[in-house]
């Protein structure tokens, strides 16, 4: 028979219905047919987007790993990813350079989770992309912690941020939890805010560009032996600043560069400068006359050790700084 309401633990027969739940569905309530819709299609938006990225997401349905189970299976993982890697390159293959950097999402509504992900959507991918690995409604839980920390463990990275719109810890357990495993939780109210935020942790997860600036170079003239105290003797070679300077700087390195014969696809031969040495940090010695000092300015004399006994007169000792060049999306 036809009843005006159900109540807890009772059992009931609902008719009707368009489509077939699954078992654990929660069936909502609502004062309004208008409600009813704008709630039915929030909710299958919302799974239409989960089953689009399940190759990305990892589900909470099952119970979170404990930290031990973390570590086994973030090794096992990382063992599978070696054996890939191995297997991609004996096939000729190159690894794929994008960056995935983990993180996962909490939420205060279905309607959040459409907005974050059409922002996510619109941002670059080309070097480096956000793995989602759990986006859910509700308050940060222990389960979302060791999420964050197996994530981490999978792929080779501190622990995975929890990223929280609008909700708050479940409790001050979570928060202890969360300090512990040093996994950070980034708490925001506005969502563009919320997706500044995502866009520098990307940005700072990108390997920087590494750049040979020149800074002048010194050609060598003679070569010839000192007796260095507490070394013995060492080979210096007699050099005149041509361009630039020569300089013991932090980030400062040392090459040498020699004349050598190269021959086209056509069978032309000419003559090309090209590295013979490159010196090791702190290995290279600057003199002006007898004294040594720190930098030699274009156009003066001086003598370079490189700690290498292959230097020939006409060679070229080139200074050049090595940058850290940060890229954007």
């Amino acid at each position: 028979d036809p009843k005006e309401g159900v109540g807890p633990s009772q059992a009931a027969r609902v008719v009707g219905l368009k489509g077939l739940p699954s078992a654990g569905d929660l069936l909502s309530v609502v004062r309004t047919e208008q409600r009813a819709k704008e709630l039915a299609k929030l909710r299958s938006d919302h799974q239409t987007w989960k089953m689009m990225n399940e190759t990305e997401e990892t589900t909470l349905q099952a119970p979170a790993p404990s930290a031990g189970a973390a570590k086994a299976g973030g090794a096992a993982m990382a063992e599978a990813k070696a054996k890939a890697a191995k297997a991609a390159a004996e096939r000729g293959e190159e690894e794929s350079t994008v960056v995935s950097v983990p993180a996962v999402i909490k939420v205060d509504s279905h309607g959040s989770i459409a907005a974050i992900h059409e922002l996510l959507a619109s941002l670059p991918k080309d070097k480096v992309e956000m793995k989602i690995v759990h986006c859910g409604v509700g308050p940060v839980t222990l389960s979302d912690v060791e999420v964050a920390v197996a994530a981490g463990l999978e792929s080779d990275q501190a622990q995975a941020p929890i990223y929280a719109f609008n909700v708050t810890m479940n409790g001050g357990d979570v928060t202890t939890a969360a300090k512990r495993a040093k996994v950070e939780v980034r708490k925001h109210k506005v969502i563009y805010h919320m997706l500044d935020d995502i866009t520098e942790l990307l940005v700072d997860a990108i390997p920087p560009l590494v750049k040979d600036e020149p800074a002048g170079q010194a050609e060598v003239k003679q070569m010839f032996t000192i007796t260095k105290k507490g070394v013995g003797k060492v080979k210096i070679a007699g050099c005149v600043v041509t361009e630039g300077k020569l300089a013991l700087a932090p980030n400062h390195l040392f090459r040498v560069l020699r004349e050598v014969e190269v021959e086209d696809e056509d069978g032309n031969k000419s003559k090309e400068r090209q590295p013979v040495f490159h010196s090791k940090p702190g290995k290279t010695s600057l003199r002006y006359y007898q004294e040594e000092v720190n930098e030699i300015k274009y156009g003066s004399d001086c003598g370079v050790g490189l700690g290498w006994d292959g230097l020939r007169e006409g060679d070229v000792i080139e200074c050049f700084e090595r940058l850290s060049v940060k890229q954007t999306l």
